[in-house]
């Protein structure tokens, strides 16, 4: 189960931001068209043979390719445990400097062999056209990672999610498994070394999963993986999240401010570690905004080219900064017209509310525009945990 990667904490970037103070404002605006969005029934898929590459990479203290690997020299030490390793460079693996023995340590993707992250990441990799988790460190940091790359997680497990344990399993380091199937809200994962020996194993549940807890932290929501066949309807399948910076860990890159005419908008991504004035939805960062006139607010370009009849779902978990904060949700599809889907929401301070807004394009577009717009003098808006699909 458990994942040790020295070689991400050598190349692990620390964001810090300031923090700043938003000042509120005061106006009004109106609202339009509301869209109803219904729940999903949670699909079921075959369970999956083992596709790891490299699934008899021997240990890299003892030559053996059975068994946990454990540095007989020094056996109580942590850092020595899990060092599987190959004699030859994988195709396309750029981490291939660092051996045991003479044996390398990172995969492609720089996580150590015959390790859940390792596992993961190629079974992404397959499931996603090449989709790339590099870089997120110990599975216990695989949140964080997932935050700041800009996917959703929560607690519904879906085909396709990356499930997630933290510091409370592997001697702090954390777990990751792959959910292949669900059923009646059920997850069942495909996983590498659970017993600590470097074996796959397809038949754990979040509910039988060895551990102190079955059930993981967290769903990681890729999307919808090759495998799983036909259109999302109804299943429970999300669509890969557009949106970068979705959760704010630690950035709002992608995120930009429309000014009203004569007028500003404040927006300030806020730390709840640092005296934030509010809390977050999940992780620890969230955005907060206000203007002071008509048509102000905050948004994020998605590049799409697609074609008329697509359609799109934005979700955003909306609260106020203190008593009630109000304003719009609204998909602008841009192209030689633009043309819009609005929902009104009114929120309250201390609690996140799901907003969600669908919009069919009525001819191709070119782009689809995220934009939230607060009401001038409707309170100052904390968003979190936002999404397009």
């Amino acid at each position: 189960m458990q994942k040790v990667v020295r070689y991400l904490s050598d190349c692990g970037v620390r964001l810090q931001r300031m923090l700043m103070v938003l000042v509120l404002v005061t106006g009004s605006v109106g609202v339009v068209a509301a869209v109803v969005v219904g729940s999903a029934v949670p699909a079921t898929a075959a369970a999956q043979a083992n596709t790891y590459s490299w699934p008899s990479a021997p240990c890299s203290w003892t030559g053996k390719t059975t068994g946990s690997c454990v540095n007989p020299k020094d056996p109580k030490n942590t850092n020595d445990w899990y060092d599987w390793g190959v004699k030859s460079c994988p195709s396309k693996d750029s981490h291939c400097g660092t051996k045991i023995n003479g044996y390398v340590q990172f995969d492609p993707w720089g996580y150590q062999f015959r390790n859940c992250t390792s596992y993961v990441a190629e079974k992404i990799s397959q499931q996603f056209g090449g989709r790339s988790v590099a870089g997120w460190g110990n599975a216990a940091n695989w949140e964080a990672a997932a935050l700041k790359a800009g996917y959703h997680l929560d607690k519904s497990p879906q085909v396709g999610d990356i499930a997630v344990w933290g510091t409370e399993v592997a001697d702090g380091f954390g777990h990751v498994a792959y959910v292949y199937t669900v059923s009646n809200g059920v997850g069942t994962f495909d996983e590498y070394n659970v017993a600590g020996t470097g074996q796959f194993t397809s038949t754990y549940t979040s509910q039988n999963h060895p551990g102190p807890r079955a059930a993981p932290n967290w769903y990681i929501h890729m999307g919808k993986p090759a495998d799983s066949g036909g259109s999302s309807g109804g299943s429970g399948i999300l669509s890969p999240d557009l949106l970068r910076s979705g959760s704010f860990e630690g950035t709002e890159a992608g995120w930009g401010t429309t000014p009203p005419p004569g007028g500003t908008v404040n927006m300030v991504d806020y730390d709840t570690a640092k005296s934030a004035p509010a809390g977050a939805h999940d992780g620890q960062w969230y955005l907060a905004f206000n203007t002071n006139g008509p048509g102000g607010g905050v948004y994020q370009d998605v590049t799409v080219n697609a074609k008329a009849g697509a359609a799109y779902t934005g979700t955003a978990w909306l609260s106020s900064q203190g008593g009630t904060a109000t304003g719009r949700l609204c998909l602008w599809g841009l192209g030689a017209t633009n043309t819009s889907t609005c929902i009104p929401y009114s929120v309250q301070a201390g609690t996140y509310t799901p907003i969600q807004v669908t919009y069919v394009a009525p001819e191709a577009i070119a782009k689809v525009r995220f934009q939230v717009y607060p009401t001038p003098g409707g309170g100052t808006t904390d968003m979190d945990t936002t999404s397009l699909g």
